[in-house]
């Protein structure tokens, strides 16, 4: 049964104490009147020494760029005479380059005799991992160590060829891994 919008259940049955209602309105006889004391915690944090920046190996491979200064820099401003090259303010930056393919193109001499109109020699076609087929052992390496050392999924190296501008089947990849086994 419902009466004016409400269910029965939902109706207070009694009014609370009027007493009860403002429990904190009035301050209790035996509490302690407020001290305004002023707290000052002072917490000494242990010295940070700042952080240190290790040296960047030596083994890694280094581009220098030199930044001159302009022609109207040289000059010296009291004088005007073109001030020389004293020596270099460095700083070094680690910078990332991609995995990049190339293209090993090998050309094998061919040597016929003039005079016999024949006797053709070539030199000999070096040995391949895969017999008739165009990775060389630096891509297969790349390709086994993505696939087995890092986990990712054929279809994933097909992307990052394909994003590199070498579109490879994801079926010869498949190939490449079994054959290399």
């Amino acid at each position: 049964m419902r009466t004016a919008g409400r269910l029965r259940s939902e109706r207070l049955q009694n009014l609370p104490d009027i007493e009860q209602l403002p429990l904190w309105a009035g301050v209790p006889e035996d509490a302690l009147a407020a001290s305004p004391v002023d707290f000052k915690t002072v917490v000494k944090s242990p010295a940070k020494n700042p952080p240190k920046r290790t040296a960047l190996p030596e083994h890694l491979p280094r581009e220098i760029v030199v930044l001159p200064l302009s022609e109207q820099d040289r000059q010296c401003p009291a004088c005007g005479e073109e001030r020389p090259v004293i020596g270099y303010e460095s700083s070094e930056r680690l910078d990332y380059v991609p995995a990049q393919l190339k293209v090993v193109e090998t050309r094998r001499e061919k040597c016929a005799c003039s005079k016999c109109q024949g006797q053709l020699t070539t030199v000999p076609a070096p040995p391949q991992i895969i017999e008739q087929g165009i990775p060389l052992p630096g891509l297969l390496a790349y390709l086994l160590m993505a696939k087995y050392g890092y986990h990712l999924p054929l279809y994933r190296i097909e992307q990052i060829f394909a994003h590199q501008g070498v579109p490879i089947a994801r079926t010869t990849l498949c190939d490449w891994v079994i054959q290399s086994g």
